[in-house]
């Protein structure tokens, strides 16, 4: 179980990690193309389009589905061999109470996967509450269109990941915040290691 969970902190650290240098080297390339200021220049208050948002969305929503084949076992007998009738069943059902989780996945893993979504979206640049409903919307595509597919979703996740997630992401935001301000390299260390 251990062995397990410390996969899935690993992929969720290392996405989280690719995917902001991927943005940030698109952008940058793309704003030398169109000579246009980059997104590090525009008004940090400028709120984000809802086309950018979409796009983050999608984007992370790719990275669920590589999370969940990296750490799947048997994966063409738990996604791809559910029948459309068994999949109907389990994401039409009210969400299950008590989805045979331990308390370290369903408290622990579950917040910290939340409070990586929530970080990324920051890392996007969204405001708090963008990137709080972001941490809820991943949650829910996970928990309905990827987990659904083979099991009926759980209100403990659907709750708890983005429901702890996203103070536990704002905590991390601050701590790195208050890191990155530091004279000192160590502590410019730490704060991108948040």
């Amino acid at each position: 179980m251990i062995k397990f969970v410390l996969r899935v902190i690993l992929f969720f650290s290392i996405f989280s990690l690719m995917s902001s240098s991927l943005y940030v080297s698109a952008s940058a390339l793309s704003s030398q193309i169109e000579n246009q200021p980059s997104q590090e220049e525009k008004n940090s208050e400028e709120i984000l389009d809802f086309n950018d948002y979409v796009r983050d969305t999608a984007i992370y929503y790719g990275f669920i589905w590589a999370g969940r084949f990296f750490y799947v076992r048997n994966k063409d007998s738990r996604i791809f061999r559910t029948s459309f009738k068994d999949k109907w069943n389990n994401i039409s059902q009210f969400p299950v109470v008590d989805d045979g989780d331990e308390f370290f996945t369903n408290y622990i893993v579950h917040p910290y996967i939340g409070s990586l979504s929530y970080m990324y979206y920051r890392q996007m640049e969204h405001d708090f509450w963008p990137s709080a409903l972001g941490s809820f919307i991943a949650s829910t595509l996970f928990e309905y269109t990827v987990e659904g597919l083979v099991e009926t979703p759980s209100l403990p996740d659907l709750v708890f990941t983005p429901g702890l997630g996203v103070p536990l992401g704002y905590f991390f935001e601050k701590t790195s915040d208050w890191f990155d301000s530091m004279d000192r390299g160590v502590y410019k260390v730490a704060a991108k290691l948040l």
